[in-house]
């Protein structure tokens, strides 16, 4: 099992009034990992909180339910997603191919380094669990890749397809290529990378 970076789940627990952030941060890292081995629909609170080594009343005064902590811990996953957001003025000036470029490099970046956390995201985003407020905060983070999507689109740089197919697209081939790497025990290099987005180039461009 790939181990759970802590730094990556000890994520906004400071703002739990009243609750060690330090559990927080186990539940979470117990989640994830129960995640990888059972799936959503296996997951159950006891065994969660018996990995997380807490008692199951602790982790319902934390959350008072299975969904309540997966969308907490989607939510706070998603917010770590910067390689979505805006970039600088000088990043943003930059022509539209290279700043999908930087895009994909990070988040083939980020899903080699949080495989779990990746799958987790990607499972839970289909889920029916799924409330309104953790679809808002994934659609805030989603916002600018969309926007540079359109503008491209608008320019006649990449096909006028609509976004749902472009980003089946670019997470089909991110997955697979990480995927590969984990199979193969590959470190992602600079030519992979190159690769990978020259194959999704040459899939988007017009």
């Amino acid at each position: 099992m790939k181990k759970i970076d802590n730094e990556y789940l000890f994520i906004y627990t400071q703002k739990v009034k009243e609750k060690d952030p330090d559990k927080v941060t186990s539940i979470y890292r117990a989640t994830l990992e129960r995640v990888s081995e059972v799936g959503l629909q296996g997951l159950k609170m006891a065994e969660i909180a018996k990995r997380a080594q807490i008692a199951s009343g602790t982790l319902y005064l934390y959350f008072s339910s299975k969904e309540e902590l997966l969308n907490s811990l989607y939510r706070q996953l998603k917010l770590q997603q910067s390689y979505l957001k805006p970039v600088s003025q000088a990043e943003s000036a930059l022509p539209l191919k290279l700043q999908l470029k930087a895009i994909w490099t990070q988040a083939l970046k980020y899903r080699m380094a949080h495989y779990a956390e990746a799958f987790f995201l990607e499972q839970f985003a289909r889920s029916p669990a799924l409330s309104e407020e953790s679809k808002q905060v994934s659609d805030q983070i989603t916002a600018h890749l969309l926007t540079l999507l359109e503008r491209a689109k608008a320019e006649l740089i990449i096909k006028n397809l609509p976004n749902e197919l472009l980003f089946c697209l670019l997470l089909g081939l991110l997955k697979e290529t990480t995927s590969l790497c984990q199979a193969k025990q590959q470190d992602l290099d600079q030519d992979l990378i190159e690769n990978s987005f020259l194959l999704c180039w040459d899939a988007l461009k017009a």
